[in-house]
Parts: C-alpha cells; sequence; structure tokens
C-alpha cells in the first residue's frame, strides 16, 4: 500500500552490487537522522526553546533507539526522511488554515499524501509535532480541540486519497493486499488491541534508551516513574482551572498515542522500533518539557520559603550538565546495541556463511540448499528490526546473502540455483548443503549477541 515507497527502493538498491556498497544506503539514513534531529532543533527554537536547549535535545534525540537501526540496517534508510515530509506537511496544512492561505493548505494536503504513499505510519508524526509545540506553548483547550480535528480531517482525506492511489496502482500492477493493513473489526479486538497498545508501546516509549526486553516487574519499575513525571510536569504546565489542565493534559497523551495510530486499527500486533520513531520521539521531549517544569516549580517553592521576590528560574549550567550526562551515556547505549543487533550478528553470519561457500564447486555442485529449521534460532535480547539473533531465522535471507557472497567470489550468481529446504531428505547427492543448524545451535549456547565474537571464527 506504499507505491512511492516501493519505487524509491527500486531505484537507490538497483545501484547496489555487492554488500559493501550497502554503507551507501545507511549513511543516507545517518544523514536523514541528522537532517530530522536539525529540523526538531529549529522547531524548538521557534516555539520558544533556548538554542542550546533544542542542540542538546535534537542530539539526545538523534540517539534515540529507533534510529539505531537507520544505521545498522540499510533497507530502512528512510525512516528519519518520511517522517519529516509528514510532520513538516502536518504543521503547513494547520498554518494555512489558520492564517487562510490556500497555497500552504494544499502543500500541506499534497504532503501528507506523498506520505501516506511513502509510508503510512510516518505521516502520523504530525501528531507528535503538533503535541511537542503545545506542550512547549500551553493553548487553550478550544484551540487544542480545533487543531487535533483539522488535523484529523487531513489524515482522514489524505488517506482516501492516498487508498485509492494505492489500490490503483495495485490493481495495475497486480499486488495483493498483506494482511498487516487488516483493520481491527470487531469489539473484542479492539479491547485486545488497546490493552495490547497501553501495555507495550507506551511502555516501550516510556523507557528512553533502554533497548532490553523487560519483564512486567521491570517495566513497572522502569516506565512507571517516566509516567509519572511526565504528566505531572505536563500538567502543571498547562494554564487555567484544574478541569482545564486535566483536559489539556489527557490531548497531548491523545497525540502521543495518535503517533502511532495506525498499529491501533490494524490487526497486526508489533513491536520494532521502526514503527515506533513518533511515540518515542514524543514521549523523550514531553519528559523533558515536564522535567523542566517540575524543576522550576521546585526552585519557585524553595524560593518563597526563603521569602525571595525573584522569578524562580532553573540555572543554565545545571539543564545543560544533565543534558550531557544523558547523552553520554546514549552514546554509550547506541554503540552498544548497534554492536549487539546489527554489527557481530553480521559478521558472525558472513563468516559462516563464507566457510561454508568454500566447499562450492560449479562442476561438482549443481545446487545450493540451505537447511534450516527455524525453531531453533533464540530470540535477541534487544527490542529492535530482529525478533531473532540473526536474520538468517527468516527463510527469505539466506538466498539472497548467498548470492552476493557468490558474487564477491567471483562467480557468477545468476547461473547458481540456491534452495531453502527443512529436511536433509530434499537434497540431493550433487547439492552443496549450507547446514545452518550448527549455527543456531552455538547462537542458542550464548547468553548474549555481543559474544558472537567468541565463536570459533577467529575472523569476526
Amino acid at each position: 500500500m506504499r507505491p512511492l515507497g516501493g519505487l524509491i527502493n527500486t531505484v537507490m538498491f538497483g545501484f547496489v552490487d555487492d554488500i559493501d556498497d550497502l554503507r551507501f544506503l545507511r549513511l543516507v539514513g545517518v544523514i536523514g537522522i541528522a537532517v530530522f534531529a536539525g529540523l526538531l532543533a529549529q522547531l524548538a527554537q521557534s516555539w520558544g526553546m533556548r538554542p542550546i536547549y533544542s542542540a542538546l535535545v535534537a542530539i539526545s534525540v538523534g540517539l534515540l533507539p529507533p534510529f539505531h537501526a537507520a544505521v545498522g540496517w540499510a533497507t530502512v534508510y528512510k525512516l528519519a526522511w518520511i517522517p519529516i515530509l509528514g510532520g513538516l506537511a502536518g504543521l503547513v496544512f494547520l498554518r494555512g488554515w489558520f492564517e487562510n492561505r490556500r497555497r500552504l493548505i494544499a502543500f500541506g494536503f499534497l504532503g501528507t499524501v506523498v506520505t501516506f504513499l511513502f509510508y503510512p505510519p510516518a505521516t502520523l508524526w504530525s501528531w507528535g509535532l503538533l503535541g511537542i509545540r503545545t506542550a512547549m506553548r500551553p493553548t487553550s483547550v478550544r484551540r487544542m480541540l480545533r487543531e487535533s480535528g483539522l488535523l484529523a480531517a487531513l489524515l482522514a482525506g489524505s488517506a482516501l486519497v492516498a487508498l485509492t492511489i494505492a489500490l490503483v496502482v495495485n490493481q495495475i500492477l497486480d499486488v495483493q493486499t498483506d494482511s498487516r493493513v487488516l483493520l481491527v473489526s470487531t469489539l473484542s479486538g479492539a479491547i485486545t488491541k488497546l490493552s495490547w497498545f497501553a501495555r507495550f508501546p507506551i511502555g516501550v516509549a516510556a523507557r528512553p534508551f533502554l533497548v532490553s526486553s523487560p519483564t512486567d516487574l521491570q517495566a513497572i519499575l522502569t516506565a512507571g516513574p517516566v509516567l509519572a513525571v511526565t504528566v505531572t510536569g505536563l500538567y502543571l504546565r498547562q494554564k487555567g482551572s484544574a478541569l482545564n489542565r486535566v483536559a489539556a493534559t489527557i490531548l497531548l497523551l491523545a497525540y502521543l498515542c495518535l503517533t502511532m495510530g495506525m498499529h491501533l486499527v490494524v490487526i497486526e500486533s508489533q513491536i520494532e522500533y521502526r514503527y515506533m520513531v513518533g511515540i518515542t520521539v514524543t514521549m523523550w521531549v514531553y519528559l523533558l518539557i515536564a522535567a523542566h517544569q517540575l524543576l522550576e516549580v521546585v526552585l519557585d517553592r524553595l524560593s518563597s520559603r526563603h521569602q525571595s521576590t525573584k522569578e524562580a528560574v532553573v540555572p543554565v549550567w545545571l539543564i545543560t550538565m544533565l543534558m550531557v550526562v544523558v547523552i553520554l551515556g546514549a552514546v554509550r547505549n547506541t554503540r552498544t546495541n548497534i554492536d549487539q543487533v546489527f554489527v557481530e550478528p553480521f559478521k558472525s553470519k558472513e563468516t559462516y556463511l563464507n566457510q561454508e561457500l568454500e566447499r562450492f564447486d560449479l562442476e561438482m555442485h549443481h545446487r545450493i540448499v540451505v537447511l534450516n529449521d527455524q525453531s531453533l534460532w533464540p530470540s535477541t535480547r534487544n527490542l529492535g528490526i530482529y525478533s531473532t539473533v540473526s536474520d538468517l531465522a527468516h527463510p527469505w535471507v539466506a538466498v539472497p546473502n548467498i548470492r552476493l557472497l557468490l558474487i564477491e567470489q567471483g562467480l557468477e550468481a545468476a547461473d547458481v540455483q540456491v534452495d531453502v529446504i527443512t529436511s536433509e531428505d530434499e537434497s540431493e547427492p550433487s547439492d552443496l548443503v549450507v547446514d545452518l543448524r550448527p549455527y543456531a545451535e552455538r547462537l542458542r549456547s550464548l547468553v548474549h549477541p555481543s559474544k558472537l565474537r567468541r565463536l570459533c571464527w577467529p575472523e569476526c
């Protein structure tokens, strides 16, 4: 349902001749992260944030777990680029509406339609930007309701147009609709979906920079305090009566949830950071705004106890120091997670496959068969792209990997038949059997993905 996304992938991967070329796509992804963070910093400054604060916030945002995938996995090189378009399109539309500027309205609508055709979930980053702006510059509940209504209308209208275009393209190209786009259609399904959403996406987003898959107790002890600080700080930042503050806070939290709204309405429930750019970034910035507000309240009360007439202001040096500490910890966490989830598994996998392919002889072997047992592959402890330690667990990964390695060895991979089998009985005497089961068994014996380097392959 994303024809433009498929088109740009076809073009970009057309420039990839071997595995080494994938680094250029990852570079595109890294540049996208920098642009995403830089634009967020510029927007934050325009909404009243100090330049030094906005720079520190931008750096910390670029280190959040959802962006690790763009560094380690070439396929998601668009991860940061598409939300930029979707988020800015939403803000442009709202600005055009309130300023009665038809050109901006048209640009906002067109940008939103294009974003839907690239990657629909990324369109909802507009909710995140609206939430961050409103949290920084509190406004009336009536204004919030009006803005949210307009944004919802924009998204609904553009989604309808994009869906029509996608269906026409699918019909022309004879593309079948994926089961992942089927919508929740029963009351029990809706209840299950809401329970899952409250427990997992919100819980994961409320654990910034913590990438391990937590137990229920760990999730409560880590995400619970973050949610408490966020809700309290956002409430105190609002203006007016207690009822207005409660209503405004609820709307801000609704914006947060709507950044992942696609996963609220589709049947499939999946936790992967690549789907969670909007909700994770919004939660992190909410937390920073709320924590700053709480610090102001504490300092104000301390000042009043000393009967000071000066308005309490949080020292710039204190915020800077705290953010530097957070960023240094995030840098370490980012490097460790990328190493554990992407780098070491890739090196280990490539070494193992190369060793297996050393036995391949075009004159002796008519076919390469990959012997795989998906039940053997262990799950990774880190949340992210892969649910397993190695992507070889997926049946569609081994064949293209082997073809790329054959090309690097100077062989004409197109002339070699490569198949995946699940039993040795399916192989023939003239086949080269690449058995992945020993590799999977070795991974099962490891406590952590970072120990991949301790396997028997010194090249790792």
